[in-house]
């Protein structure tokens, strides 16, 4: 499939699961009984967990199937570009839901920045067709999706005493250290050495090669800031649990 086409197929197929699906037949017993802009923010929620599991699995199968010294510029592999433009296609249904109800979904500055920042980068890659291993090796970064989309389920249904909130925040925070913060120094190593070979030298311009790697790093900026919330949280709410 064409990946403009699997742009367009993903932004239909997650905006069909947010305005349409989700807030129809969602399992959970007390949905009724949430206010209308918490039912905007859990099915936006709920369709951002379903893309983050979907993605994150073929960004690791992408990875792991890359042999040592293969080209990392131009990644001959069709579910490579297959999952960034999947990706693409709900980062684009995301921001558009964020710009319609920024307060019900819960929308952010840093948020929006992400999309915005995300979108372009995947259509860069999309359209000149390199750099899509790396690409798939920073989309496993929605692992931690998932837990952090519980935890604000669990709290707005009123189990942020309980015991699984308290162990989801614990697991969360080691996944989100894992996934988006130990790959960091990873990252810019193996950039570093894509750098210097020739193929990359003579197939990335100087323009799109600030571009990319000024992304990253505003991305890595942006992960780094939200652990560090989420430190700080985590240690705020084990002080209070200490203290009980």
């Amino acid at each position: 499939m064409n990946d403009f086409v699997t742009v367009a197929v993903s932004t239909v197929f997650f905006s069909i699961v947010f305005y349409f699906i989700y807030p129809r037949f969602s399992l959970f017993k007390g949905y009724d009984r949430l206010p209308k802009n918490k039912k905007q923010e859990w099915d936006s929620r709920t369709t951002s967990t379903l893309h983050a599991v979907i993605v994150a699995i073929i960004a690791v199968i992408v990875v792991l199937r890359t042999k040592p010294g293969t080209n990392l510029t131009w990644l001959e592999d069709t579910l490579s570009t297959f999952n960034v433009a999947l990706s693409c296609g709900y980062l684009i249904t995301d921001a558009i839901s964020m710009a319609i109800y920024y307060k019900e979904v819960g929308g952010t500055v840093g948020y929006m920045t992400h999309h915005i920042i995300s979108i372009n980068a995947y259509f860069l890659c999309i359209t000149q067709g390199y750099l899509s291993y790396y690409a798939n090796f920073r989309i496993i970064s929605e692992a931690s999706t998932p837990l952090l989309n519980i935890r604000w389920k669990l709290y707005v249904t009123g189990y942020e005493k309980s015991s699984l909130y308290f162990w989801n925040g614990m697991t969360l925070l080691l996944i989100f250290f894992i996934c988006r913060i130990v790959p960091i120094p990873i990252f810019w190593s193996s950039v570093y050495q894509l750098q210097k070979t020739e193929i990359y030298l003579t197939s990335v311009g100087p323009t799109v090669h600030y571009i990319w790697l000024g992304v990253c790093l505003i991305l890595d900026v942006l992960n780094v800031y939200w652990f560090t919330l989420l430190c700080k949280r985590s240690f705020q709410f084990l002080s209070v649990k200490t203290k009980i």
